[in-house]
């Protein structure tokens, strides 16, 4: 080990001071981490929602993003829970589920389709 860095560590070991540069490192290394989560994040995203099983339909006609569409028969499964909506969602997605995925019936497991109405 050379002079140079002996001196360097027994410096910081024997200081209480940081280094001018050890924050900016830190940051830089907290900036990028949370930069490649980011980024992460964004492909599992775009990869489920290009991944997510959509029925055939027939499309009637469209005005801008508007579109009326004609599906053909569809097994369709739905829960009306009472109350106030946010309750309502989180009262309405466990009987849900749990039907999709045949957990609470015979049979099999229903494909989860978009658009979700």
């Amino acid at each position: 080990m050379s002079t140079l860095r002996r001196r360097f560590i027994a410096t910081l070991l024997h200081s209480n001071t940081v280094p001018e540069f050890y924050p900016m490192k830190i940051a830089l290394i907290v900036l990028g981490v949370l930069l490649l989560l980011a980024v992460a994040a964004i492909a599992v995203f775009v990869f489920v929602v290009q991944n997510v099983e959509q029925p055939a339909y027939e499309l009637i006609t469209h005005d801008g993003a508007f579109e009326v569409r004609d599906y053909p028969r569809l097994v369709v499964a739905e829960v009306r829970p009472g109350g106030p909506r946010r309750e309502a969602l989180s009262a309405g997605f466990a009987p849900l589920a749990g039907y999709i995925f045949a957990k609470e019936r015979s049979g099999e497991r229903i494909s989860m389709t978009a658009p979700v109405i």
